[in-house]
C-alpha cells in the first residue's frame, strides 16, 4: 500500500499489469482534507482473465537488454489494451520489467517513487515493441545501449565521415528512426571540409547491432550541377578563394551558410550538398566537443545563385550533435 500525495489525474483509477507469471493489480483513491488518507484496507478492483487479442512481450531484468533478451510473448487481457516497458529501481536494484498494462497504469506507473519502488521511465505501446540497440559513438566506441521502439518504426544505423582540417571523423549512430529516413544518403561537398552519411534500416529486435562504418554505397558519380566550394574563416576568403566543382550523386543544391566548427573554429562553407538535410538554420547544432553549430540562415537553389532559404525545400531534418570525445550525430524524429 502507498499513501502520499498525489496529482489529480492519477485520482479514482483502477488498472492491472501482467508481466509472464506476474499480475498487477492496483487502485487510487483521493481525498481532500487533512490526514483524510487513513483507511489501510486494500481494495483491488476484480480480475479479468479474459484474452483480448494484443500480444505482448514479457520479461524482467537488471537493464532492458537482459529483460528483452529472456522476453516471451504474453496475451494480454480485460482492459490491458498497452504493452508497457517501464524501468526504475527497486529495493535500490536497477530493473526494468515489460508486459501488458491497462491505459490506466500507464499513467500511474510514471508517478510512482517511495523507498522501495522508484520508477525513472514509462514507454507504453499499442502493440508490442521493437527493440534496437542505441548508442552513438567511434565504429569501436559505440556501446550497445537498448531502447524499445514503437512497431511503426525501423531500427536505425547511420555511418557518417566528416573531413575536416585535414582529419578523418568517423561516427556510428544507432536508434529507432522514422521509415521514410531509411535506406537514405546524405552528403555534403565544401572544397576541404566534406560529410557522407549512409542511413541503414531494419525490422526485428536487436537488428542494428553491426557497428562497423558503412559508406561503400554514397554515389560519387559526377550529376549535371555546379557549385562553387569553400571552407574558410570568413565569407570574404570563399568569395575570393573558391573552386567550382562538379557535384556528385544526390547532391543537387549549392548551400552557403557558417557556424563554428569544434567548439571555437568559426567557418564559412559553401558548396554540394543533398537538399533534403536542410530544414532550418538549427539543423546542424552543437553541444560541448563540437562539429558544427549554424549561427545564420542557411541559403541554397539549385545553381551558385545562393538566394533561397533552405527551409522550404526539405523533406527531412537532421541535427550534427557533440559529444562521446569528438560529436554525436542524431536524427531527430
Amino acid at each position: 500500500m502507498v499513501k502520499s500525495c498525489e496529482y489529480p489525474d492519477i485520482c479514482n483509477q483502477t488498472g492491472s499489469g501482467s508481466v509472464g507469471t506476474t499480475n498487477i493489480l492496483f487502485n487510487t483513491k483521493c481525498c481532500s482534507s487533512d490526514l483524510c488518507n487513513y483507511d489501510s484496507a486494500l481494495n483491488f478492483p476484480a480480475v479479468n482473465n479474459t484474452q483480448n487479442g494484443l500480444t505482448c512481450k514479457a520479461c524482467t531484468g537488471g537493464n532492458t537488454q537482459d529483460c528483452f533478451n529472456n522476453a516471451a510473448p504474453v496475451p494480454c487481457t480485460g482492459n490491458q489494451d498497452r504493452c508497457l516497458v517501464s524501468s526504475g529501481s527497486l529495493y535500490n536494484k536497477p530493473y526494468v520489467i515489460s508486459g501488458c498494462a491497462s491505459s490506466s497504469a500507464c499513467n500511474f506507473l510514471t508517478v510512482i517513487s517511495n523507498g522501495l519502488l522508484s520508477i525513472t521511465r514509462t514507454q507504453c505501446f499499442s502493440a508490442s515493441p521493437m527493440v534496437c540497440y542505441n548508442c552513438s559513438g567511434t565504429p569501436a566506441n559505440c556501446t550497445n545501449e537498448v531502447i524499445a521502439c514503437d512497431a511503426s518504426m525501423a531500427c536505425l544505423k547511420s555511418s557518417v565521415r566528416l573531413l575536416f582540417g585535414g582529419e578523418t571523423h568517423d561516427l556510428i549512430v544507432k536508434k529507432c528512426g522514422r521509415q521514410d529516413i531509411c535506406n537514405q544518403q546524405i552528403t555534403g561537398n565544401f572544397g576541404s571540409t566534406k560529410l557522407y552519411v549512409q542511413m541503414e534500416c531494419c525490422s526485428s529486435d536487436f537488428c542494428n547491432s553491426d557497428s562497423s562504418l558503412n559508406i561503400s554505397g554514397i554515389s560519387s558519380t559526377p550529376n549535371d550541377l555546379n557549385c562553387k566550394t569553400c571552407s574558410s574563416a570568413t565569407k570574404q576568403d570563399c568569395d575570393k578563394n573558391n573552386t567550382v566543382v562538379q557535384c556528385t550523386g544526390n547532391q543537387d543544391h549549392c548551400i552557403s551558410s557558417s557556424g563554428t566548427f569544434f567548439t571555437n573554429s568559426h567557418h564559412y562553407f559553401t558548396g554540394c550538398a543533398s537538399g533534403k538535410i536542410f530544414s532550418n538554420k538549427s539543423l546542424l547544432s552543437v553541444l560541448s566537443g563540437n562539429m558544427v553549430n549554424i549561427e545564420e540562415d542557411m541559403q541554397c537553389a539549385m545553381n551558385s545563385n545562393l538566394s533561397i532559404r533552405c527551409g522550404f525545400l526539405v523533406e527531412h531534418s537532421l541535427i550534427l550533435l557533440a559529444s562521446i570525445g569528438i560529436y554525436t550525430f542524431e536524427l531527430f524524429i
